[in-house]
């Protein structure tokens, strides 16, 4: 079955679960939306919007490469969600592996000018990847939390949970918010340690 491509779509079932969803359509979401179940890759440019969570599950890539915001948290549950060019993603929570089924080697890729704003909480289960490189950007504004044995990438330099998550200096430094120099970066109020999430 192809990836699913349609004109809009509105979830507004308790939780909507479907195949990989491609295009450049709109998604309105009035309730929860698990999508990538069915194993693909999917090449999203349309725009998410609405009230409610986005589960990535299944072992496909999904890459997003438009402006999006959703009241909710961006689950990812297996394989990776690429954020790329001038994409953006803002919602209140990330989840990276960290769910109830969520399967090692979860993975967050932030790249090429892209960026995910988060309202509260970024968190990494064990084993689960985030990857930000090419001026690209994660902002949290309360807690970032990585499980041991998570992987850290940050233009190009790999960084154990247990290392630093100061970005690494190169020719061409990530882009951040105002006020903020690293890949990845918190407000002045959020707060980061390390913790560990059951397996």
């Amino acid at each position: 079955m192809p990836p699913l491509c349609m004109p809009a779509l509105r979830v507004s079932a308790a939780r909507e679960q479907l195949g990989m969803v491609s295009g450049e359509s709109d998604v309105h979401l009035a309730a929860d939306l698990a999508l990538g179940y069915d194993h693909r890759d999917g090449d999203f440019e349309g725009h998410i919007s609405g009230v409610g969570n986005l589960e990535k599950g299944g072992r496909g890539t999904w890459k997003l490469s438009n402006a999006s915001a959703h009241v909710g948290d961006d689950v990812i549950n297996e394989g990776k969600l690429r954020l790329v060019g001038r994409g953006e993603l803002a919602a209140r929570n990330g989840l990276i592996g960290v769910a109830p089924g969520a399967r090692p080697g979860a993975t967050v890729s932030v790249e090429n000018e892209a960026r995910w704003l988060l309202a509260e909480d970024l968190s990494l289960g064990s084993r689960a990847q985030l990857s930000v490189y090419d001026r690209g950007a994660v902002t949290v504004s309360d807690e970032l939390v990585i499980g041991r044995g998570s992987l850290v990438e940050l233009a190009g330099g790999k960084r154990r949970a247990s290392e630093s998550m100061a970005a690494p200096s190169s020719s061409a430094p990530a882009r951040s918010p105002p006020g903020c120099s690293s890949a990845i970066c918190t407000t002045s109020a959020a707060r980061s340690r390390l913790a560990r999430h059951p397996d």
